[in-house]
């Protein structure tokens, strides 16, 4: 019994101790400027878990990106455990950015989402990558990751620069260039 006891302590002292738990240091969030939105890192890991109820979902190919001149992508890279799920909201409200000033709140106008939805377009069938973006409508959308494997998330804003802030509900909260 007194062993048990123990490992009872020992787990809940694990749990508690600031040395064990996440902090900012384990999110890396950064501008991310390729000269084309069509070309992902294949080390890219975009969350794939999802249940969505009464979801409609629009798209915009890369290349329709790409025309976009003002947009800037942001690549947050972290490790969740043991909160993995957040849920994302209409039109990406609760995904912000709020600019160094603290004045101005944006929200995304896309993200590359759900396994790099891919399309064969154009008369080459040349397969390209769309971004989900910001008209997307859902009464529920859950999104999970899996505790404690990287996941990557890219989200496209407009007027986005180092020193800004995203923050995403109570799930996430990082300084771009960090």
């Amino acid at each position: 019994m007194k062993i048990k006891r123990f490992y009872a302590l020992l787990f809940i002292f694990i749990l508690t101790c600031p040395a064990f738990a996440q902090n900012s240091n384990d999110i890396n969030c950064k501008i991310w400027k390729p000269e084309s939105f069509c070309q992902i890192p294949e080390s890219v890991n975009i969350p794939c878990y999802i249940f969505g109820k009464d979801c409609t979902w629009n798209f915009k190919t890369c290349r329709e990106i790409d025309k976009e001149n003002d947009l800037t992508g942001i690549w947050i890279t972290f490790v969740k455990s043991p909160d993995s799920t957040f849920v994302l909201e209409d039109k990406f409200q609760n995904i912000s950015l709020v600019k160094k000033n603290g004045e101005n709140k944006i929200h995304p106008k896309a993200i590359l989402w759900y396994n790099r939805h891919e399309t064969p377009v154009d008369n080459d069938n040349e397969t390209v990558l769309e971004y989900m973006t910001s008209d997307f409508k859902a009464k529920e959308y859950k999104v999970t990751f899996k505790p404690g494997e990287k996941t990557d998330l890219i989200l496209l804003f407009r007027e986005a620069e180092e020193g800004d802030e995203i923050i995403i509900d109570d799930f996430l909260t990082s300084k771009i260039g960090n």
